[in-house]
């Protein structure tokens, strides 16, 4: 019996397409004349934001640096605040059926506080939410599934559902040994694009196999968020 779902933020819940990330780490990298490619980018998303900075930066990396880059990623995020089609159905499901809901993500504690301020406002709260800096390593290891475990008081891995959008998601689950790492895809950084972009996709099954492929090792690899109702 699952009793506890525990999901993304950016890609998953809101900003579809994991727009904010790539756009801050973008346009800092063009700012502070780190050579990396739009690629590249996206293949760290779903680290935390050091760690991401860190593989993209190599030996220029410094804390001062990502201090640096958080103004930047917290505009971003403002930005893109607007919450995913589908996300308060699944909470409501989960809600109805005494299922908690939890929050993972690569964020720090102060963004994604000014994350769940507008997600609140827009009808999400999760029971329990870990960022980046309440563990001491970042997914793909799993310390932040079990913190939330932890903190929710849930005991078995086999009751845990992991729900993201990024390769880094599914491993931490995989790594953790839960009962199942679910793999977004419309909405996923692994494609990176906004609602509108993949409405007017006219390739929509080619971007679905690509999609696929970055998800190995998931358990289900799902369309849209709306579908994790299927497998609670």
């Amino acid at each position: 019996m699952i009793k506890l779902v525990i999901f993304d933020i950016a890609g998953t819940i809101v900003d579809h397409g994991c727009l904010s990330v790539f756009k801050a780490f973008r346009e800092f990298c063009d700012e502070e004349c780190i050579e990396v490619s739009d690629s590249e980018i996206r293949s760290h998303t779903g680290l935390g934001k050091d760690e991401h900075l860190r593989e993209l930066c190599k030996d220029k990396y410094s804390a001062d640096l990502y201090r640096k880059f958080l103004p930047k990623l917290r505009s971003k995020v403002a930005e893109h605040s607007k919450i995913i089609d589908g996300v308060l159905d699944v909470t409501e499901y989960l809600r109805n059926r005494k299922i908690k809901i939890g929050v993972t993500t690569g964020f720090d504690r102060s963004t994604m506080n000014m994350v769940l301020g507008s997600l609140k406002s827009q009808g999400f709260e999760p029971d329990c939410y870990i960022c980046r800096d309440d563990v001491g390593i970042g997914r793909p290891s799993p310390w932040m599934i079990f913190r939330t475990m932890e903190r929710l008081g849930i005991d078995r891995v086999n009751e845990v559902i992991k729900v993201g959008d990024t390769r880094a998601d599914i491993l931490a689950g995989k790594n953790a040994g839960i009962h199942s790492s679910i793999g977004v895809i419309k909405s996923s950084s692994i494609l990176g694009l906004s609602e509108d972009e993949w409405r007017d996709s006219v390739a929509k099954s080619i971007l679905i196999n690509r999609a696929r492929e970055e998800y190995i090792g998931a358990d289900v690899i799902i369309g849209s968020i709306i579908e994790v109702i299927q497998y609670v």
